[in-house]
């Protein structure tokens, strides 16, 4: 645990080897904690994908246009024209503004979000994972996204109201991860200033810059305006290509793409029983 002279505090998230977790084992951070599996997507059938695969075919042969996501800001992204504009745009222009660009580039940062194509789910054999993790899960593959984005886009704290894998594919990302048991430390949004899933909190990651070292300038610039956070146990998770991180119903995190970074996200309900022990921040 690392702790700055302004009383910040981060940890890190448990970490095992995919292969050393079966559905026994993932039951001890089910709805309690995350969790990251390192390499439970193999490399090689990772480097069997390209860019385009994110998308049907039929998206592909059509050049279709895509729906993508720009930031206000140019960094932070949460669908609310609060935040973001939309903007539509023809698949191969978007392919080459991200293939294309370079570290940090130059000109707007984008942030697509489609449906998991069926050829991407077969490539990796996700069901594999479902099997093994999740055998009585109802996991939807309607349900299942891919989020591409550039180096420095960042999803700000929020929760969601359901369990989630994220598989990281392409790049680095960064997670803050932050427990539902805290919300009353991290500035929850009411509605009119943001959805009330968010938090107004901006830029945690920053303040971690390597796990081994707090960056002072920016721990202090959070706390000036967001006193609280000092009360918050922070936990991070740096993943790379082929890593899972699991992140429980209601549980705060914000999401860095480190990397130029392509990702899937995979959400199931929680059950009957976790539905009567929801998290207080989740009832607004």
């Amino acid at each position: 645990m690392l702790a700055s002279d302004s009383v910040l505090t981060c940890s890190c998230v448990d970490t095992k080897r995919y292969e050393d977790l079966d559905a026994n084992g993932f039951l001890r951070y089910r709805n309690k904690k995350p969790i990251i599996l390192r390499n439970a997507v193999p490399a090689n059938l990772i480097s069997q994908c390209v860019p385009s695969d994110c998308f049907t075919l039929q998206q592909t042969q059509s050049n279709a246009s895509i729906e993508v996501l720009k930031a206000l800001d140019n960094e932070n992204f949460i669908d609310n024209p609060l935040y973001t504009n939309k903007e539509v745009m023809h698949l191969k222009t978007f392919l080459t503004e991200f293939t294309g660009r370079s570290g940090q580039g130059s000109g707007p940062r984008l942030y697509c979000r489609t449906h998991v194509s069926t050829l991407l789910l077969n490539k990796l054999k996700l069901f594999d994972m479902f099997e093994r993790l999740l055998p009585q899960a109802p996991v939807k593959p309607d349900l299942m996204r891919t989020w591409i984005s550039h180096q420095g886009s960042t999803t700000p704290l929020h929760y969601d109201r359901c369990h989630g894998f994220l598989v990281q594919l392409r790049g680095r990302k960064r997670f803050v991860l932050v427990s539902h048991e805290e919300s009353d430390s991290v500035y929850q949004c009411d509605g009119v200033h943001g959805p009330t899933h968010a938090s107004r909190v901006r830029g945690i990651g920053k303040c971690f810059s390597d796990l081994q070292e707090l960056d002072s300038e920016y721990v202090d610039q959070l706390l000036s305006r967001y006193k609280k956070m000092q009360r918050a146990e922070i936990f991070i998770a740096d993943l790379g290509p082929g890593d899972v991180v699991y992140t429980p119903p209601g549980w705060w995190h914000e999401v860095t793409s480190v990397d130029d970074s392509i990702s899937l996200t995979i959400p199931w309900d929680m059950n009957a029983a976790e539905m009567q022990h929801i998290p207080a921040n989740m009832a607004f």
